[in-house]
């Protein structure tokens, strides 16, 4: 539709009865676009997934004959961060925590080759809040990745710095609640303009 879609993680209607969809969480769009389906003869496109935003697909399979395609309207997903070479321009998408892009990909591959999906590939594994431990407060650090940008989940030099110093650094991808924070020292919002819901103030 070459319409600008921003939406991290896509949460428009979805269908998990499809292959390409088991075990998956979530999938980003940061500088993507929505599809229209053209009903053709001999063809069959299903909607894998659609924007909240601009109620239209966003991630579609089709069966033509013996052929089979899945489109996703942004190549972020897929992207490693290398592509800009000594620049850095561009996020590691594929490998965030918050998204399920490693499990997309294998299931994308394994049903165009008409192969089995099912297994459960992990995204990269982070200490999360829950596993904080109350009595550590004094050293404990949340990163609140829900309230953050497309970077607040791509944090490993910041990380490491404050191993090296003691600290203990945890994620959050959930509402903030009061109980939570009785775990932390510090808290950290990486995008303080992003509004908290009513349940968090």
């Amino acid at each position: 539709m070459g319409n600008f879609l921003y939406e991290a993680p896509v949460t428009g209607a979805r269908n998990d009865n499809h292959p390409v969809m088991c075990h998956v969480q979530a999938i980003g769009a940061w500088a993507g676009s929505t599809f229209s389906i053209v009903p053709t003869d001999g063809a069959k496109a299903e909607n894998l997934l659609e924007s909240r935003f601009k109620k239209a697909p966003y991630i579609l399979a089709s069966e033509v004959g013996k052929g089979r395609v899945v489109a996703i309207g942004d190549s972020s997903p897929f992207d490693d961060g290398v592509g800009s070479g000594a620049k850095k321009m561009l996020h590691d998408s594929y490998d965030s925590f918050l998204f399920s892009h490693p499990q997309f990909a294998f299931n994308t591959l394994k049903w165009i080759t008409k192969q089995p999906t099912g297994k459960v590939i992990p995204s990269r594994q982070v200490p999360l809040a829950k596993d904080a431990k109350i009595d550590e407060k004094s050293v404990n650090l949340l990163i609140d990745a829900s309230h953050g940008n497309a970077a607040s989940d791509k944090m490993e030099t910041f990380e490491r710095h404050m191993v090296k110093v003691g600290v203990k650094v945890f994620y959050n991808v959930n509402i903030i609640n009061q109980e939570m924070l009785k775990k932390f020292k510090v808290l950290i919002l990486p995008d303080p303009s992003l509004p908290l819901l009513d349940a968090e103030k």
